[in-house]
């Protein structure tokens, strides 16, 4: 038996569990803003950057006991493992010999779900509080109701590129249809909102 049969022999594949984990981590960090407040936007992305780290740190030992020498130093795992999780899973990949990369594309895909998830929720919240605040001053200028204050936008949904329909909630407990639409104006982008007869 050659060297390079017994060096094959010696190496047994390490376990993806901090890889995991450090999927899960990066959805949830991702989704995170939607749903703590902004207050704690620091110490969130704090936590994130040092669990990162220290599974990036755990994984590289794993590596290194079942046989694998990672090519990057620990020095440079702590400095920027925060920041290079995705380079690592490819790099991990090549190390193990491994080209279907799995977790890489699990990685890229459920990262990519979850960014366009939380951008597009965070832009609806945005809008839909623009459009309350809108729906207001329509209430208290054209129909002379200054009593009625919209509480909040719901039902978003967008029908053509930036023009959206949606329902608004007002203090007295109405609801009523509205449409926005967004329009790129001198740079600015400026929202227009629209309100159905009362009634309907």
């Amino acid at each position: 038996m050659d060297s390079i049969q017994l060096e094959n022999i010696r190496k047994e594949k390490p376990d993806n569990i901090f890889i995991i984990l450090g999927i899960i981590l990066i959805n949830l960090f991702l989704l995170s803003f939607l749903y703590i407040p902004e207050k704690y936007d620091r110490v969130i992305t704090f936590t994130f950057a040092l669990s990162i780290i220290l599974l990036i740190y755990l994984d590289s030992r794993l590596l290194t006991k079942s046989g694998y020498e990672p090519t990057i130093s620990r020095v440079w795992v702590i400095l920027f493992g925060a920041f290079f999780f995705v380079f690592w899973v490819w790099k991990r990949y090549t190390w193990l010999g491994d080209k279907t990369r799995i977790l890489f594309w699990v990685l890229l895909l459920s990262t990519g779900v979850s960014f366009y998830y939380s951008y597009n929720t965070e832009n609806n919240k945005m809008l839909g509080e623009t459009a309350c605040e809108l729906s207001t001053q329509i209430m208290s200028e054209q129909y002379n109701r200054p009593d009625i204050k919209c509480s909040r936008v719901v039902e978003i949904k967008e029908i053509d590129n930036n023009f959206y329909k949606a329902r608004a909630i007002f203090n007295n407990g109405t609801t009523q249809s509205i449409t926005i639409d967004v329009r790129k104006e001198n740079g600015q982008e400026m929202v227009y909102v629209s309100l159905n007869p009362l009634g309907n």
